[in-house]
């Protein structure tokens, strides 16, 4: 479990479960690396709001049944789950959290897909009691995906979503940033594979989103020249391309980002100028637009963006 200690301006609030307290309805946890390795450069805390309500460890499993948080046996729970998330929402508040980290699918923590009540495993759209709850008081709330190094057997998939990417970007105002050229091919992708740059962010054990990132001294030939601006810190840095989601989860492009920036501590991205989704999404995530570049695979300039801890 990473050590709670202030690191940047940014807190967190996290379902306890994620860094790997047993505080699970059975007794176990969730624990998620990819979450617990952003988490090791940031000031966060852990709550457990069914904890906090006063219900055991372990306890019965409950759902959202007709708006009131019930078991499997029966007993309505959903006092419990309210009392618990509002002193958990009082503890992020006093913490400062900004951003909270959630476990998918719980009646409490649930971002975007909750259980449909009949416990038959059977998925809905829909927030937990607690997600709901800091959405409402304005903290912005993330499913708690994987990233992993890709594989080889990912490559259909992962140029499957780099397909739905293109189509997203033609009906949101931006046609040419990847498809006159029909980028990335795959065997840009396969070299990426193949020298360990290429990740994959899961949800469920499904893939939903890719991206490349390295880290090093100088890597990035193209930013050697910016134009209308300079950038703001000239030590070894972490660089993302080609970050892209299938659409279907909310957040996975921040999730990957908040990744990224935690590996390297400074990143660098590029964007097209009609690429308006992904400059507010930069934003949102505190880079800051530093002046223009250009690349290799076609003649539009490209917005360049910067987030460093200095």
């Amino acid at each position: 479990m990473p050590k709670q200690q202030k690191k940047t301006d940014n807190c967190f609030v996290v379902s306890a479960c994620l860094t790997g307290q047993n505080c699970k309805y059975n007794g176990t946890n969730n624990y998620n690396v990819t979450v617990v390795q952003i988490l090791d450069n940031s000031d966060f805390v852990c709550v457990c709001p069914e904890v906090l309500g006063g219900l055991p460890c372990p306890r019965v499993p409950a759902e959202i049944v007709n708006g009131v948080v019930t078991a499997s046996d029966g007993t309505v729970v959903d006092k419990a789950f309210r009392e618990g998330a509002q002193k958990a929402l009082e503890i992020a508040k006093k913490h400062g959290a900004t951003t909270a980290i959630l476990q998918p699918r719980s009646p409490s923590c649930g971002v975007s897909e909750i259980y449909n009540g009949e416990f038959s495993k059977t998925l809905i759209l829909g927030s937990g009691v607690f997600a709901s709850l800091l959405r409402k008081n304005g903290i912005r709330i993330l499913n708690a995906f994987e990233i992993r190094k890709s594989e080889m057997a990912d490559l259909k998939r992962i140029m499957q979503i780099y397909s739905l990417a293109r189509d997203f970007m033609v009906m949101s105002g931006n046609p040419n940033q990847w498809g006159p050229t029909n980028w990335p091919p795959a065997s840009l992708i396969e070299n990426d594979i193949q020298n360990g740059h290429s990740y994959v962010c899961t949800y469920s054990g499904r893939i939903v989103g890719t991206f490349y990132y390295n880290f090093g001294n100088d890597i990035e030939p193209t930013y050697r020249h910016i134009e209308d601006g300079s950038w703001m810190d000239s030590s070894n840095y972490g660089v993302v391309h080609r970050i892209a989601s299938d659409g279907s989860v909310k957040g996975v492009g921040t999730f990957c980002l908040l990744w990224a920036f935690a590996k390297s501590g400074h990143l660098r991205i590029d964007t097209h100028g009609d690429n308006a989704v992904m400059q507010a999404l930069l934003k949102k995530c505190g880079f800051k637009h530093c002046g223009t570049i250009y690349v290799e695979e076609d003649k539009y300039p490209r917005l360049a963006f910067e987030k460093t801890c200095q």
